[in-house]
């Protein structure tokens, strides 16, 4: 035990240690290539109070480069960063329910159980074409689960007429530009708002697109369930966007 412990004293009385832990939370909270004054300034307030993680993220988390505007969406999600924004912005109900865990695992990442000592890439690493299906499988799952207004024992759900009321007119009908800027504002922009997320032409698209998904509604439908469906396809959409995988 004495010589693990004064291994470990060693170890960390290093002034790499303090670069090297520093790099590993940036890497993992913040960003993915750090910049070396970054990298250096955290270590520093790691040295000041003897490597307490705990001091350092709190320092990290209120630093003004951490919060800067310009660094929104610049970290790209892992699968479980990725399906816990995901259900989170569709509201769902039960989780346990969902099979969520199954859903990490084909995109490569099974909890407690990493690659390596290592533990799992970042960033790029989760890009790739091998997990593009997995990532699409989801998005497609969540928007597509049952709708109840309220928590079904047994059941995951989402709460389609809950997430559409703000898009509703004053006559009680589906604004769809409305419906695109709330689906947007749930997936997209839960970490602030940028301009080069919300260009009109991509707004245009997304409309467009769901006036497309009106027409397909079968004829005869009740309004209800035509709103519920549109809605679902505004989901599944915008969840597959680029801009829904970083944060």
């Amino acid at each position: 035990i004495e010589e693990g412990e004064e291994a470990m004293d060693r170890i960390t009385a290093r002034s790499d240690c303090a670069r090297f832990l520093a790099s590993k939370l940036l890497t993992w909270f913040a960003e993915h290539e750090p910049p070396q004054a970054v990298v250096d300034a955290l270590a520093e307030d790691l040295v000041e109070h003897d490597l307490d993680v705990r001091e350092g993220l709190r320092a990290l988390f209120r630093s003004r480069w951490f919060l800067a505007r310009d660094r929104a969406f610049s970290m790209v999600r892992n699968p479980v960063d990725l399906v816990v924004a995901q259900a989170r912005a569709v509201g769902l109900q039960n989780a346990d329910r969902a099979g969520l865990t199954r859903a990490t695992r084909r995109m490569g990442m099974s909890l407690l159980e990493p690659p390596s000592v290592a533990g799992w890439e970042h960033g790029d690493a989760w890009t790739g074409a091998s997990t593009a299906a997995a990532r699409l499988d989801v998005t497609l799952r969540l928007s597509q689960l049952p709708h109840a207004g309220r928590r079904v024992v047994g059941r995951a759900t989402i709460d389609l007429d809950a997430l559409t009321a703000p898009a509703r007119a004053a006559d009680g009908s589906l604004d769809l530009g409305l419906l695109v800027d709330v689906v947007l504002a749930r997936v997209v922009r839960q970490s602030g708002l940028t301009e080069r997320e919300l260009d009109d032409e991509r707004r245009a698209l997304l409309v467009e697109f769901l006036e497309g998904e009106v027409a397909r509604v079968p004829e005869g439908a009740s309004d209800r369930k035509r709103d519920r469906q549109v809605t679902r396809a505004a989901l599944h959409i915008v969840l597959s966007l680029p801009e829904a995988a970083v944060a």
